[in-house]
């Protein structure tokens, strides 16, 4: 395995929120050389976090009741770094990563 596929950036990208507060979050993706991205639009919360979890990565939100859209999250990117994005109770966004690979959250 290259160093490349060693090493994932999540970039998560949190927008002001335009629309209504009921209107889920957008989970979108993106695939470059040596990381995959993730963005999250409509987050207004400033005090977002994304820590290590059993099974990669929790994004979690002070509004336990946003919802994620992830219909179209693979839309653009393999199952090779991200193997899973899973919404969870309490305002959290799982992410299962299949490699032995870190995030970056900005």
């Amino acid at each position: 395995m290259t160093v490349a596929l060693r090493f994932l950036a999540v970039v998560l990208c949190c927008a002001a929120a335009t629309a209504l507060a009921a209107a889920p979050a957008k989970v979108r993706s993106g695939e470059h050389d040596g990381f995959s991205r993730i963005v999250i639009d409509g987050v207004a919360d400033p005090g977002w976090r994304l820590r290590r979890s059993p099974d990669g990565y929790a994004f979690r939100t002070a509004d336990s009741e946003i919802r994620y859209d992830v219909a179209n999250v693979y839309d653009l990117i393999p199952r090779t770094r991200i193997a899973d994005v899973r919404p969870g109770p309490g305002g959290i966004l799982n992410l299962t990563v299949s490699c032995d690979c870190h995030a970056n959250a900005f």
